[in-house]
C-alpha cells in the first residue's frame, strides 16, 4: 500500500473539449459527441515540487457488448510551473493522498476518496465499468481567469510561417489542418484548427463549421 503523502492544493484548471459518449438503444449503440470537461488540480508536495492531477471521463461499450460502460482516468504529472488557475481554495487546503512513485512516474489507486475530490477509474467493476471523478467545487471559488465555455484556436497566414509548427506545441489538444483535405467536413470538432493556403478556405467556412458555437481565438501569423 501507498504511503500517505501530503498535498498542498493550489487551484484548478478546467478544460472543455469534444468526446464521444455512448447510448444504448435497441439493443445496441449510438456514439454521439459532445463537449466534456477536463480537470487538472494543482499542488505543491512537501519537497516544494509541483504536481498536476488530471482526471478526464471516457465512456465506450461494457466487455460483454450488453450496455455501455465509462471509465475515469487520472494521470499525475510533475511540472515547473502552473497554468491560469480558473478555481482557488476559499481556504488553505491540504490533502492526504496515497501517491506512489516507481520509475519516476506518479500514481494514485483505482479508487480514491479524500474529501477534496473523488476519483474511481472503474466504479470497482469491471464488467460493468461505471468510473467517474468528482470535484468538491465548494471548497473554491472562481477566479477571474475561468473559462465555462470551449476554446477553439484558429490559426492563420502566409504559408512557410511556422503555423504547422506551432501547433505541434500544442499538447493535449486536438488539430485539424484545412490543408489535409480539400472539402471541410461538416462539423470541426477539433480544438485547434490551422487554414492553410492550398484549398483557400475561409475564416467564416471554419467557424460556422466548429461544434457548439465555441469560443474563438484567432491567431494571425505575419
Amino acid at each position: 500500500m501507498a504511503d500517505l503523502v501530503k498535498l498542498v492544493v493550489i487551484g484548478l484548471v478546467e478544460t472543455k473539449y469534444v468526446d464521444e459518449s455512448v447510448y444504448s438503444r435497441d439493443c445496441g449503440f449510438d456514439y454521439l459527441k459532445e463537449v466534456r470537461t477536463k480537470v487538472d488540480l494543482y499542488g505543491r508536495l512537501p519537497s516544494k515540487q509541483f504536481l498536476k492531477i488530471s482526471f478526464k471521463q471516457f465512456e465506450g461499450e461494457c466487455s460483454s457488448g450488453w450496455c455501455g460502460a465509462s471509465w475515469a482516468r487520472c494521470d499525475i504529472t510533475e511540472v515547473d510551473k502552473l497554468a491560469p488557475l480558473g478555481f482557488t481554495p476559499k481556504d488553505k487546503l491540504s490533502v492526504m493522498l496515497p501517491l506512489k512513485k516507481l520509475d519516476d512516474e506518479w500514481t494514485l489507486p483505482e479508487d480514491v476518496d479524500c474529501g477534496v475530490f473523488k476519483f474511481s477509474e472503474c466504479g470497482s467493476d469491471n464488467y460493468y465499468p461505471c468510473g467517474f471523478f468528482k470535484i468538491k467545487y465548494d471548497l473554491f471559488t472562481k477566479s477571474a481567469r475561468y473559462m465555462p465555455d470551449r476554446v477553439v484556436y484558429i490559426f492563420q497566414g502566409p504559408s512557410g510561417y511556422g503555423k504547422t509548427y506551432l501547433t505541434s506545441k500544442m499538447t493535449d489538444l486536438d488539430v485539424y489542418e484545412t490543408d489535409s483535405t480539400c472539402v471541410l467536413p461538416d462539423v470541426i470538432y477539433a480544438d485547434v484548427v490551422v487554414i492553410g493556403n492550398r484549398y483557400h478556405h475561409t475564416l467564416d467556412e471554419v467557424r460556422k463549421r466548429l461544434f457548439e458555437n465555441p469560443i474563438v481565438r484567432i491567431c494571425t501569423i505575419e
